[in-house]
Order: structure tokens, then C-alpha cells, then sequence
């Protein structure tokens, strides 16, 4: 069976440390923060890559502040339904819902395609 290689590994790798970076200078300097975060959405978006849910989350949808709770970031419980996250720097919510029942699309096993396991990509 052919393997393929993974591609835009380095693109990967890049987002991935100025991702590390923001969230390490969070809280410290949040301006540099910001700075990283619109940094790794950037390169994301001009190689036509998307972010895991989990990490998109964590940063701010308006400055790319990230998100840390109790130190960037406020959070709200309305009622048992829904959580708000309120970034410190620019104000901006975020609404998210609390419910055993609600799942993401990534997270949903019929949405997989492939998987990838570490540098190639391997089709099953």
C-alpha cells in the first residue's frame, strides 16, 4: 500500500509554536499575545489550513488574545445551558453550550475521514 506523505507538515509546525507562544505569553503580555495568535491565524488561513475546535476556542475571536481563565478571559454560567467567555482585552463574548447531549461535528465518528498517524497519512 502507498503511503502518502504529509503535507504542509512545516505549516503545521509553525502554527503550532506561535500557538505555544501566545498562550505562554498570556497574562504577561498580551499585546505579544495577540500578536502570535493573529500570527497563527494568518499563516492558517493564507495555506488554506483549519484549526482543531479546541484550539480555535482558546483564542479571542476579535484581538487573538489568548484565552486563559481567571488571567485573559472572565467566565460566565447562564443558567445550565450555556457558558459565556469574556475576553479581558477587547470585551468580546463567546457563547458556548453546556449539554451532555450536544457534540461538535469533529468529534462525531462518522465525520472522519482519515486519521493521521504522526508524519504520514495513512488511509484505512
Amino acid at each position: 500500500k502507498p503511503v502518502k506523505q504529509w503535507s504542509n507538515k512545516d505549516v503545521f509546525s509553525r502554527m503550532n509554536f506561535l500557538y505555544q507562544a501566545s498562550m505562554m505569553m498570556a497574562g504577561k503580555n498580551n499585546v505579544l499575545s495577540a500578536y502570535y495568535g493573529n500570527l497563527c491565524k494568518s499563516i492558517g488561513k493564507k495555506a488554506v489550513l483549519r484549526m482543531q475546535p479546541s484550539i480555535k476556542r482558546t483564542l479571542c475571536k476579535r484581538c487573538s488574545v489568548a484565552l486563559k481563565p481567571g488571567i485573559t478571559a472572565k467566565l460566565e454560567c447562564d443558567d445550565d445551558k450555556s457558558m459565556k467567555i469574556i475576553c479581558e482585552r477587547c470585551g468580546y463574548k463567546k457563547n458556548f453550550v453546556i449539554s451532555d447531549k450536544y457534540n461538535l461535528w469533529v468529534e462525531n465518528p462518522s465525520a472522519v475521514v482519515d486519521s493521521y498517524n504522526g508524519v504520514d497519512l495513512e488511509k484505512k
